[in-house]
């Protein structure tokens, strides 16, 4: 997903931004964590400011940082390991919903192949009927958990950084004003008449 906001016909800004968290996760894993830690609690206020507010900002946001921890790979320390196979129980279950979903949706003529087409042309603007965002969003964040555990175990000093962080995102998102509200002003600026 993240190589499709790249690619494809997305606007300069987004590809600025989700660019950016990956080129800084690719570079140092976890100042693209703190990057993505800070930004994604304002993905919406920055999909408005850009003009895409149906655009899933944060996610892509996040897909971004685990795109570039996993390129750059990571080094994991001693210390509590999960059992392998649980990932793929949840991994297993999430897609058994989505197919049982597309199969419910298969019963009605035509609109399984209306959904998925708007799914792959529209990922990140969409929202569907089987549960692939929802599946996919339940992946993402155990992806962002298990990245977290790995820097954690990796960087300690993540500990004292980390509220520190969303502190500092908590009190930036009280300060701003409501997405609606900006969306409301922009549209009011732009039909203003030019004299």
């Amino acid at each position: 997903m993240t190589l499709a906001v790249l690619l494809f016909n997305v606007g300069t800004p987004t590809k600025l931004i989700v660019g950016g968290v990956l080129a800084v996760s690719i570079i140092s894993p976890v100042n693209g964590f703190l990057v993505a830690l800070a930004a994604a609690p304002f993905g919406h206020l920055m999909a408005v400011t850009v003009s895409v507010e149906n655009f899933r900002m944060a996610e892509a946001i996040a897909l971004a940082f685990l795109v570039g921890w996993l390129v750059h790979g990571w080094t994991d320390r001693d210390g509590p390991h999960m059992p392998r196979f649980i990932p793929s129980l949840f991994a297993a279950a999430i897609v058994a919903s989505i197919a049982g979903l597309t199969w419910q949706l298969s019963q009605y003529t035509g609109e399984l192949p209306r959904d998925l087409d708007f799914l792959i042309r529209a990922y990140n603007m969409s929202t569907d009927r089987i549960g692939v965002v929802a599946g996919a969003r339940l992946l993402e964040g155990v992806a962002f958990a298990a990245a977290t555990v790995t820097l954690f175990r990796a960087y300690p000093r993540l500990a004292v950084v980390i509220p520190a962080v969303l502190a500092g995102a908590g009190c930036c998102g009280t300060a701003s004003p409501p997405s609606r509200f900006c969306a409301r002003t922009r549209s009011t600026v732009t039909a203003w008449p030019h004299t």
